[in-house]
């Protein structure tokens, strides 16, 4: 059917037979790790999308922990958690390669993605 895009979840055990499935492009888990970003060279040619959750609010990324989620500490860890989002989508590119996308999951409703990601 045209209309639909096969992708999948970015997991190393599941690589090689994704690509011989013939997917179209994977997504990661949200905020994955450095391990799961060197996956990218591998997927020849495949489109990448990196999750992120997306706040200006510390709480948020304190619900996601509790929830079971990796939330990086550098989000975290200073008193600007929109810079530490910055920082870690910086260095995730770096290890990833200048060609993902960003899949943006807004964890609130005050969240103005449009203005979020200015200065990246």
């Amino acid at each position: 059917v045209s209309r639909f895009t096969v992708g999948s979840v970015l997991s190393a055990g599941t690589l090689e037979s994704r690509i011989r499935a013939g997917v179209a492009f994977f997504v990661t888990q949200l905020f994955p790790d450095d391990r799961d970003l060197a996956l990218a060279d591998g997927l020849g040619g495949r489109e990448l999308y990196i999750s992120v959750a997306v706040s200006d609010r510390a709480e948020d990324y304190l619900r996601l922990r509790e929830m079971g989620f990796s939330v990086p500490q550098e989000i975290l860890g200073g008193g600007d958690v929109r810079e530490g989002l910055r920082s870690y989508i910086r260095r995730a590119l770096r290890i990833a390669g200048p060609a993902p996308g960003i899949y943006a999951v807004p964890l609130s409703r005050s969240t103005d993605l449009r203005t979020f990601f200015e200065n990246l």
